[in-house]
């Protein structure tokens, strides 16, 4: 019996060490396929194979629910598909996995924005903005909502804290231009289109049939900055 305990024990050792090793290492080995399956899923995207993509992404937050990224990107893909009850599902899991992703809670406003969930809308970027001061977008996209709502001065406050972030962000130039239209002040909203224009020149095109600038469709230079940028 002592002989064939000896024997079994080094086989003991490895069957024990091999679930040991199993147990410890899984993890690792589950986030390796799940950046494997992100990449694909980014390939799939590339190529405009959207289904693809999505089959891809859900199995990356399966293995490693932790990706944020992978999160995002696919929250965005049901958004982007006019999908939103989808999209704010996935956010909505996600974020009780990571409620301090603040990612998570603007992309999330940005899906309620377009069920038109304005408050509610309003709260996810308030959250991302706790959770991140110096969130440059989500300060853009609570300036928009109180834009929305009517709330021009909170607005105003909201789009210049994203502009002191992030000066180089036409479209938030934009929005404060069309706050400033919407107050009818002529001179800070063609200051602030100006502006918007230096960084994203393709906006001129379109800046006529802005209801924000109808006031200014005889002002000689407004027409200057829809027909050219400097």
């Amino acid at each position: 019996m002592k002989k064939f305990l000896l024997l079994c024990l080094p086989l003991v050792h490895a069957v024990a060490f091999y679930y040991f090793a199993s147990f410890i290492l899984e993890p690792y080995k589950s986030r390796g396929q799940a950046q494997i399956l992100s990449k694909k899923g980014n390939k799939f995207l590339r190529i405009g194979a959207v289904e693809e993509a999505l089959k891809a992404y859900h199995q990356t937050v399966e293995l490693n629910p932790e990706n944020k990224f992978a999160w995002n990107i696919l929250g965005l893909i049901y958004r982007d598909q006019e999908k939103n009850q989808d999209a704010l599902e996935v956010y909505d899991q996600a974020l009780q996995i990571l409620p301090q992703a603040s990612i998570l809670w603007n992309n999330r406003g940005t899906v309620l924005v377009k069920m038109d969930e304005l408050e509610k809308a309003l709260l996810s970027f308030d959250r991302a903005l706790e959770l991140d001061p110096k969130y440059s977008d989500a300060w853009n996209n609570r300036g928009v909502i109180f834009l929305e709502l009517g709330r021009l001065p909170e607005a105003i406050i909201a789009l210049d804290r994203s502009i002191e972030l992030n000066p180089q962000n036409g479209n938030t130039w934009y929005n404060l231009a069309r706050v400033y239209g919407a107050m009818k002040n002529k001179e800070q909203t063609l200051s602030s289109l100006k502006r918007a224009l230096q960084w994203d020149p393709a906006r001129k095109k379109r800046i006529h049939k802005e209801p924000a600038f109808k006031f200014l469709l005889t002002d000689g230079s407004f027409k200057m900055l829809s027909n050219k940028s400097d």
